[in-house]
């Protein structure tokens, strides 16, 4: 086998640990997010059983329109919640897979580094094969810890008109 065999195996290689690892923590994400949208429809299920049996029990029209009254506005509430809820794990989850895809880059850099120097036919020298794409990983965006403090809630979102910083 030659050098320049050695080498382009070792980079093949690692290539395709790079993927793999890519493919893993992709497919991990997508578990994580389909067990969650798994949770939230039996919870949802079981405030819909516990509602319709809550109304159900009300005895005459008084009782029953206070009733739905109440069970709308428990749904708009906890809609809200559940949404906030839903952004904070998007944002705890996004993180979690960029650490993960940067330390899977900063892997494949060293292995490929590896891989191409191995065979001794071929000078390389690769300090920073990706240059700063990595940094760039490695810190979340500079406003993003201060957006959430200048909304006034869940319903500023949804409607422009509502938000704190809109003449700003």
């Amino acid at each position: 086998m030659t050098a320049e065999t050695n080498v382009s195996l070792a980079f093949y290689k690692a290539n395709l640990a790079l993927w793999l690892r890519a493919a893993h923590l992709l497919q991990h994400e997508q578990q994580q997010w389909l067990e969650l949208g798994a949770d939230l429809v039996r919870d949802g299920v079981r405030r819909l059983d516990d509602e319709a049996r809550r109304i159900h029990e009300r005895q005459g029209w008084q009782a029953l329109s206070t009733a739905l009254s109440d069970a709308g506005l428990h749904a708009v509430h906890h809609q809200a919640v559940e949404l906030q809820a839903a952004a904070q794990t998007a944002v705890a989850r996004q993180a979690e897979l960029a650490e993960g895809l940067r330390q899977a880059a900063a892997d494949w850099q060293q292995e490929a580094a590896r891989g191409l120097s191995e065979g001794g036919r071929i000078p390389v020298a690769v300090p920073d094969l990706l240059g700063g794409w990595l940094r760039g990983w490695s810190r979340p965006p500079h406003d993003a810890d201060a957006a959430p403090r200048r909304r006034a809630g869940p319903a500023a979102a949804a409607q422009p008109h509502l938000r704190r910083d809109r003449h700003r």
